[in-house]
């Protein structure tokens, strides 16, 4: 009896181990609609002007959502966001079954926002850095630095610093995630133009603390920066994707797809630019030459896979 015991206690514990996934935050970073660049003339809701030449935050207190109202913390996890850098954030192998969204903070929380920066080792997010992301013990950590030139010609400077555990704010993004390479991969679009909404950067425009330009900002990043996104947007791996043919690209609503393989792929999804599936074909047999039609003017993703193993992203256009 006992070793039916044990016999079984292995076989669930290989059972739940199958089932558990690896789960990976991505963020997609932009200026508008275009993928983000440090330099790169964007505007504003007020038609300001202005680049980026340093955007940097920290994102802690990750939870994921999932499976019918469950909530999963992720403990002890800092990450420094660097905008002009591909950000993946790995949150762990969980047994989860589907996932809802994201739910975040802009910032470190208190009091280890309050704490010596040189106790961490070396390589952890909340260590010293160069440029500093640390304000001083009293005041904490710099929750996002944003620095750039603005105006007309460019030649207003703005640096923005906030700050503050007053200002350490919590956001939500709804995003069912998508199995990509054998993992959950949650994908948001972080669109910068709007963490300047409402704030005139074209004045030399300097903003250090937890007030006034500075507190608009992380209210920015709470309520307008982040919007559910596409799994590849914006991550230079899109433009290592498998070799299929899609043409005319635009279109007015109808594409003709090429596989080259037939054996390899077996199904496409398309979604529009919130992650939302809008079509889904699984006859592919035949033919290598698919037909692909879409009703409403935008951008959407094509994703080509082989059963459930995602092989590869197309970004189409319908004018």
């Amino acid at each position: 009896m006992k070793k039916l015991f044990l016999t079984l206690a292995v076989i669930a514990m290989f059972i739940n181990t199958k089932a558990q996934k690896n789960v990976v935050l991505r963020i997609n970073h932009f200026l508008g609609a275009t993928p983000f660049a440090f330099n790169l003339k964007a505007t504003n809701n007020l038609n300001n002007e202005f680049n980026a030449t340093r955007l940097e935050y920290y994102i802690s207190n990750i939870i994921i959502n999932h499976d019918s109202g469950q909530h999963t913390t992720i403990p002890n996890l800092y990450v420094l966001v660097d905008a002009g850098s591909n950000t993946d954030i790995d949150l762990g192998n969980f047994n989860i079954t589907a996932i809802e969204g994201i739910t975040f903070s802009i910032g470190v929380d208190s009091p280890n926002n309050n704490a010596d920066p040189s106790l961490w080792p070396a390589n952890h997010a909340l260590s010293p850095k160069s440029p500093s992301m640390h304000w001083g013990w009293q005041s904490g950590y710099r929750f996002v630095a944003m620095e750039g030139v603005a105006g007309v010609g460019m030649i207003s400077t703005y640096e923005i610093h906030a700050l503050g555990n007053m200002n350490y704010f919590t956001t939500t993004v709804t995003k069912t995630a998508i199995e990509y390479k054998g993992k959950w991969v949650i994908a948001i679009d972080a669109d910068y133009t709007k963490a300047i909404k409402d704030i005139d950067v074209t004045q030399n425009l300097i903003s250090h603390g937890e007030d006034a330009e500075a507190q608009k900002l992380l209210f920015n990043f709470r309520d307008n920066v982040f919007k559910p996104g596409t799994i590849l947007t914006g991550i230079k791996e899109a433009n290592n994707s498998i070799d299929v043919s899609v043409w005319p690209n635009p279109s007015n609503g109808s594409f003709m797809v090429k596989v080259p393989s037939i054996n390899a792929f077996n199904k496409i999804i398309i979604t529009d630019i919130t992650g939302k599936v809008i079509l889904t074909k699984t006859d592919i047999n035949s033919s290598s030459t698919q037909t692909i039609s879409i009703k409403n003017n935008g951008i959407y993703f094509m994703q080509v896979y082989n059963d459930d193993y995602m092989l590869g992203v197309k970004k189409l256009v319908v004018n």
